[in-house]
């Protein structure tokens, strides 16, 4: 339940989340996140948090993630958040009740890797959905 709270107040805050993918692409464009990405892991520090679910990013600028995540030790928690996202770059603006936060995103071929901007501890790593 804490690790959840602190995914989701990480989310809703403007924390800097921190974590790291090199990029092998151009630039990303929003029409790159538009679609369903499954759930690999969240990290909190340096804890890999076992993951189900996906994120889906609309065209219109919307974005849900519905799922589970399980941290070693700790009961398993839902992942149940919506709201909406702007890009700028390779950052990505989410917001969830009207609080921003801004990530860092990096592609990697089929994945995607979102790092809060300004560094911190929370990240969370997504696959294109077959």
């Amino acid at each position: 339940m804490r690790r959840r709270l602190l995914f989701t107040v990480g989310i809703v805050t403007i924390i800097a989340l921190a974590s790291g993918c090199d990029s092998t692409s151009p630039e990303p464009s929003l029409t790159d996140l538009v679609g369903t990405w499954d759930l690999i892991s969240m990290t909190d520090s340096v804890t890999v948090g076992t993951t189900t679910g996906t994120m889906t990013f609309g065209a219109g600028g919307t974005f849900s993630i519905v799922g589970t995540v399980t941290y070693p030790g700790e009961p398993t928690d839902s992942l149940v958040i919506a709201g909406t996202y702007a890009q700028s770059g390779s950052a990505v603006t989410l917001t969830i009740g009207g609080t921003p936060s801004t990530w860092q995103v990096t592609f990697s071929g089929s994945e995607v890797v979102f790092t809060p901007t300004g560094g911190g501890n929370i990240s969370f790593r997504l696959r294109r959905h077959a």
